[in-house]
C-alpha cells in the first residue's frame, strides 16, 4: 500500500489504483485494518479521477466492512469520502453523510479531521446545517 501511496503522490493515479486493486484482492480477508485502509484509498484515488459513483461505491463498501467489524478506526473518513462523492453526484444524502463524520470525529477527539472537514464543507459552500 505503501508503494500505491507514492504513486499517488507522484501524480500517477492508474499505477496506485492498480497496485490498491492487487492488494485488495491479494490481501488476507482477515486483515480489517489494512483492508479498510485500501478501501478508503481506492475511493479516493476514483474521487481523483472523477469517477465518482465508484468512489462511493467504496466508501459504502469500507463502512459496510468497518460496521460489520466493529471496526471504527477510519469509519468518519469512510463517511468523508461517501458524503463528498453523494455531493459531485448531486445527492441530497450528502448533508447526512458529511454530518456522521463531525460526531464521530467528535467523539474520538480528532479535532484536525473535524476541522479539516469544516473547512472544505465551508470552501466548497456545503451547509451542513440543511439536514
Amino acid at each position: 500500500m505503501n508503494i500505491a501511496l507514492l504513486e499517488n503522490k507522484l501524480g500517477r493515479i492508474d499505477s496506485c489504483q492498480d497496485i490498491l486493486l492487487f492488494s485488495l484482492d491479494h490481501l488476507d480477508e482477515k486483515d480489517i485494518d489494512l483492508r479498510l485502509r485500501i478501501i478508503y484509498n481506492l475511493s479516493y484515488t476514483f474521487h481523483r479521477k472523477g469517477l465518482d459513483k465508484k468512489a462511493l461505491d467504496y466508501a459504502n463498501q469500507g463502512i459496510q466492512l468497518s460496521i460489520k467489524d466493529n471496526n471504527l478506526v477510519i469509519l468518519g473518513l469512510l463517511y468523508c469520502r461517501k458524503g463528498t462523492a453523494e455531493f459531485n453526484l448531486r445527492d441530497d444524502n450528502h448533508i447526512k453523510s458529511l454530518n456522521r463524520p463531525l460526531s464521530l470525529h467528535e467523539l474520538a477527539g480528532q479535532d484536525n479531521l473535524k476541522q479539516t472537514l469544516l473547512e472544505v464543507c465551508a470552501k466548497n459552500k456545503i451547509d451542513l446545517n440543511k439536514a
